[in-house]
């Protein structure tokens, strides 16, 4: 049997790349909306099955569980910037909306016997309590992180009809992926912090509560992502985090990092510096055994080397646009 993932971007290539290389079948279902397409066509080269589609578009779904009988799916396609400029309204609701409808019953049709949807923490209600698990309230802010909660209540409502699917309420995502997104609309707080640090530009953080958010790295959300395909049924949603952080403390971070490879920069705080807090975060995925454990310090090193090395090739990176503080 074969897995689908839909939406090969960030976080899907990185758990394409993992699957083949444990020797599993794997199709993927990308329409290149903000994806490059070199990377994906070398896990082609390594026994990807490549659908090109949207997820909106029945007939891209069918062909691509039509490609080999499959058992799970990742859910992974979805317009995943906040940022205004990013995408139409049109098509953040063609994608993040209709997309896992049109999904659901294709899987439904096909007796697909796993669907494991990709969540987001950005639906917790901010500030962030200082326990933070999936009990926690919610109240997303935007489209984009409204379709989350949107796509977890339609899992619950797929269920009755023999779909098994559980959600990984997963933090932002950091650490380095086959695909490294270049568009500044598309790029999370630490891709962004070291983006900038390459480039020589200040670091504008905002402060306060409101600024903290929950982070992951790569590995750790692709290992999060597998154990909830193989969560016994009663885990309908789990967090993939590591840790809660403020935007400050990741630039911070950046900061130590760029000053190991003689590169200064500077940030700049939005409002009054403030003390981090401390949290306690905690998963439903501990039940099993899962422990996310990366921290930001972890992977912003590899994050700045990637940028030195592609700034080094002169790559068209497209630069920020705006310096307003992030968080």
């Amino acid at each position: 049997m074969a897995i689908l993932i839909t939406g090969l971007g960030y976080i899907g290539s990185a758990l394409a790349e993992r699957l083949l290389a444990d020797g599993e079948e794997v199709v993927g279902l990308e329409n290149f909306f903000s994806t490059p397409r070199a990377p994906i066509l070398q896990l082609v080269a390594r026994g990807l099955r490549l659908v090109e589609g949207s997820i909106a578009e029945a007939e891209a779904v069918e062909r691509a569980l039509g490609t080999a009988p499959i058992d799970t799916v990742f859910h992974l396609a979805a317009q995943a910037s906040a940022q205004p400029t990013a995408a139409p309204a049109s098509y953040t609701v063609d994608t993040n909306y209709i997309g896992p409808r049109v999904l659901l019953d294709a899987c439904v049709a096909h007796r697909v016997s796993r669907v494991v949807f990709a969540s987001s923490t950005r639906i917790y209600r901010t500030p962030l309590p200082r326990h933070l698990s999936e009990r926690s309230p919610v109240g997303p802010a935007d489209l984009v992180h409204l379709s989350h909660l949107y796509g977890e209540v339609l899992l619950d409502t797929y269920r009755p009809l023999g779909i098994s699917g559980a959600a990984a309420r997963m933090g932002i995502v950091h650490g380095l992926s086959p695909v490294m997104k270049t568009d500044d609309r598309f790029l999370a707080v630490p891709q962004r912090f070291c983006f900038q640090a390459v480039h020589g530009e200040p670091l504008r953080v905002a402060t306060g509560p409101a600024a903290d958010v929950a982070l992951v790295d790569i590995q750790d959300a692709v290992e999060g992502l597998l154990c909830l395909r193989d969560a016994p049924a009663e885990i309908k949603v789990a967090n993939v985090a590591a840790e809660v952080r403020g935007v400050a403390e990741i630039a911070n971070a950046v900061r130590t990092a760029a000053r190991a490879r003689w590169i200064e920069l500077s940030i700049e705080q939005a409002g009054r510096p403030s003390r981090p807090r401390t949290y306690t975060l905690t998963s439903e995925l501990e039940k099993i055994g899962f422990h996310a454990e990366r921290r930001i310090e972890d992977s912003v090193g590899g994050m700045l080397d990637y940028d030195i090395g592609v700034r080094g090739q002169g790559s068209r990176i497209q630069k920020p646009r705006a310096s307003r503080p992030q968080g």
